[in-house]
């Protein structure tokens, strides 16, 4: 008896691997709260973090704006930053 090789399911046609991700709202959502909880984990320093998807003219780009309070020493600084996740997984931060 022979093993066959599994063969990936078909893709509806004209399909695209970024029109099947931005038709699916909670994908979005699932990604902006894991952004959010990421930062509430790994950096102490920032409170009132808030994460907003900013809808991107490109299909392929998922992009976020990200605005928290930073604390320094006894006051607060208001920070805002950008990401942006591209096809292939690649993130860019700007602040």
């Amino acid at each position: 008896m022979r093993a066959r090789a599994a063969r990936p399911a078909p893709r509806p046609s004209g399909s695209r691997t970024s029109d099947i991700v931005h038709s699916f709202p909670v994908a979005i959502q699932t990604i902006q709260r894991s952004i959010k909880e990421s930062i509430l984990r790994f950096e102490p320093r920032l409170t009132q973090v808030n994460v907003r998807h900013v809808p991107s003219e490109n299909p392929l780009v998922l992009r976020y704006e990200i605005t928290a309070q930073a604390i320094r020493g006894n006051s607060r600084v208001p920070l805002k930053m950008t990401t942006q996740v591209s096809a292939g997984g690649h993130v860019d931060v700007a602040y």
